[in-house]
């Protein structure tokens, strides 16, 4: 982490005591802070919701426990690029959330940068798209049946 890390500092300290009323809180999707490795630093309670999280003290979680096989190694490849281009725009990974339960989600995500305009962070929205990857897989599934009878 850089010398300057007071950004980030100011930045998840204004969001927790912001409380209920903050955009923080009420933002319709999931709003999670990252270090550049992945390392949960903040969240909303609609992360919360979809990711299964269950806040302990001193216990840090990182998204990579949420990823298997190849969304592990995307995920790395999203991080790289935000590092590189400043923000990705809907990324999509399928995660296990802490229920054993498999999601698809699709994140936006940006870099938080310090003064000397280094990434020292990002903070991503989440959108659960499993419902809809399940409308996708059972309208193709009805397409290509269709197909096999004609």
């Amino acid at each position: 982490m850089h010398e300057d890390s007071s950004v980030l500092d100011d930045l998840m300290l204004s969001l927790k005591d912001k409380g209920a009323t903050s955009i923080y809180h009420v933002l319709p999707k999931a709003y999670i802070v990252l270090d550049l490795r992945g390392k949960i630093l903040g969240y909303n309670p609609k992360c919360k919701d979809l990711l299964g999280l269950i806040h302990h003290d001193g216990e840090t979680k990182n998204m990579n426990e949420f990823l298997i096989g190849e969304n592990r190694e995307r995920f790395m490849i999203m991080l790289e690029l935000v590092g590189l281009m400043g923000h990705v725009n809907d990324f999509e990974l399928e995660i296990t959330a802490s229920c054993g339960r498999k999601k698809v989600i699709w994140i936006s995500s940006s870099a938080i940068y310090d003064s000397k305009k280094n990434a020292i962070a990002i903070h991503c929205l989440m959108s659960d798209m499993t419902r809809e990857q399940m409308f996708l897989d059972q309208m193709k599934e009805e397409l290509r049946t269709f197909s096999d009878q004609h």
